[in-house]
């Protein structure tokens, strides 16, 4: 628990952090305000009573060690090689309005300090990017600009973070396919990668993210995989999750788990007739909390069947219904957009590729989207990320 009292700069806060093992989101234990009149014995009581989510401990950012750095070149060389930084700055009264221009001081009325985390910089516009404390309500979705020198953000050291790794939170719904980038080892980007090895099994690869950037071969497990597995890390523990096709045209779960580094059978569910040998998409999303498990997989009828996890106790897979038809056999691709709705692309029969989407706001119902394409060969799944190009602010 941090108090108040614990609080008054980011050398305070930061060695909180790190003694206490980290920091979540807010979302993993929402903050509310006791009920009016509760006496003040009562109040911790109260909060206590609250449980946080089942994926908190990998939700949790962990930091080493930061450094304190007086000089501004050096600031954005620690941005573009290492980490955020921590500022502190004086606060105007103008400030609380600033949106999406770059801050610089018009109002003589102080109104006290604030600190903020630095998260990047632009020389063009002359201001540093950071990420706000306040909510989304504030500047552009909590995220804001402010010029060089203004109101003494450059008078105080800003502390550098060493070892920031906020995965899987921040790729987990943003692709797909049996590669990704974790954040295991020491610079937090290794590549992860299974694939298919005799007897129906999968065999996991893993690739180191600094030089000498050597591929290792770890473990395998399965033995009833009928083709390419769907691989992605989450916010459990920041385990690796595989989902595959069995030869028996169900669907079998099975994950990594860290503190233990061992592979463990998550056991099978969905349809029985998921198309043998195919590819399912699968992601979590973060629709729910924590993030549900969204499952994608083409059906031997030539459709696309949808299933969901609720992940929390009893921890149960859902059917979220079949659409689509003449998908061809190697099954879609799947991410969640910006937006927050799923997005789907899959092969038809015809050659031609088509997407689909969730419409989340009228009944979780998936409809028809764009038929694009021609000449496309069924022999493996398609591959589909949502990139920054024509993006409104990265």
């Amino acid at each position: 628990r941090f108090t108040c009292g614990q609080g008054s700069n980011p050398e305070t806060a930061l060695d909180w952090i790190k003694a206490n093992g980290g920091l979540a989101d807010p979302d993993c234990w929402p903050y509310s305000t006791p009920p009016a009149g509760l006496p003040a014995a009562r109040r911790d009581a109260w909060r206590a009573e609250y449980t946080p989510s089942w994926d908190r401990s990998g939700r949790t950012v962990r930091i080493t060690d930061y450094v304190r750095l007086g000089d501004v070149e050096q600031q954005k060389v620690w941005l573009d090689t290492v980490g955020p930084l921590t500022a502190c700055f004086d606060v105007y009264d103008d400030f609380f309005a600033l949106g999406s221009g770059v801050y610089h001081r018009t109002s003589d009325h102080l109104a006290g300090g604030h600190c903020v985390l630095v998260v990047g910089y632009d020389d063009a516009a002359g201001c540093w990017l950071f990420k706000n404390s306040w909510g989304t309500g504030y500047h552009v979705g909590g995220y804001g600009r402010i010029a060089y020198g203004e109101v003494n953000i450059d008078h105080w050291a800003k502390c550098g973070l060493r070892g920031t790794n906020p995965d899987p939170w921040t790729k987990r719904r943003l692709h797909t396919g049996n590669v990704y980038e974790s954040g295991n080892g020491r610079a937090h980007r290794n590549f992860e990668l299974l694939a298919t090895a005799p007897g129906g099994r999968l065999q996991h690869w893993w690739r180191e993210g600094d030089p000498p950037f050597t591929w290792a071969r770890a473990g395998t497990f399965a033995t009833d995989a009928s083709g390419q597995p769907a691989f992605t890390g989450t916010t459990y523990n920041r385990n690796m999750e595989s989902l595959h096709v069995t030869t028996g045209g169900r669907l079998r779960h099975w994950y990594y788990e860290q503190s233990a580094a061992v592979w463990r059978d998550g056991g099978v569910f969905g349809p029985g007739d998921a198309a043998v040998g195919s590819t399912p998409a699968f992601i979590q999303s973060d629709y729910g909390k924590p993030g549900n498990f969204e499952v994608v997989v083409r059906t031997a009828d030539g459709r696309l069947g949808h299933w969901w996890r609720i992940n929390g106790a009893p921890w149960t897979w859902n059917d979220g219904g079949r659409f689509g038809s003449g998908i061809a056999h190697y099954g879609p691709a799947l991410v969640q957009t910006r937006a927050r709705h799923l997005d789907l692309v899959a092969t038809r029969t015809d050659g031609r590729m088509q997407l689909w989407w969730r419409d989340d706001p009228n009944g979780f119902t998936w409809r028809a989207g764009e038929i694009f394409g021609s000449g496309t060969a069924a022999v493996s799944a398609p591959c589909l990320i949502e990139g920054q190009f024509g993006a409104a602010d990265e």
